[in-house]
């Protein structure tokens, strides 16, 4: 594993603005994705920009080898599932809260078949 932080999603209550600024300040560049643009830098896409209602803030994903241990594990740690397991466009994720309030996915690649 490379990095602890796979992905991020932007959630956000203005994509298009989200977007210019960041393209703008840091010269990403834009990509279509699966129903949502995504951030990259040059051809490798490393954010997702969703639209919400909710207050705008950012939710980075933890690559995990056992998906399901990682959620008990967070729930012993005093956190809480607040997304139950669920397939994703790349593999599988499901989302906690920790004591403190703060969100974390966390995701696991899909296993090649031998």
């Amino acid at each position: 594993m490379s990095t602890p932080v796979v992905w991020l999603d932007i959630r956000t209550t203005s994509p298009d603005a989200t977007a210019n600024f960041f393209t703008h300040v840091l010269g990403y560049t834009l990509q279509p994705g699966p129903g949502f643009a995504m951030l990259a830098v040059g051809d490798k896409p490393f954010a997702g920009l969703l639209p919400t209602e909710a207050p705008s803030t950012w939710l980075p994903y933890f690559e995990v080898e056992d998906l399901d241990r990682a959620g008990e594990q967070a729930v012993q740690g005093g956190g809480t599932i607040v997304q139950e397991r669920t397939k994703g466009p790349a593999g599988d994720y499901l989302v906690a809260q920790d004591p403190g309030g703060v969100l974390a996915a966390f995701w696991c690649a899909p296993r090649k078949e031998l």
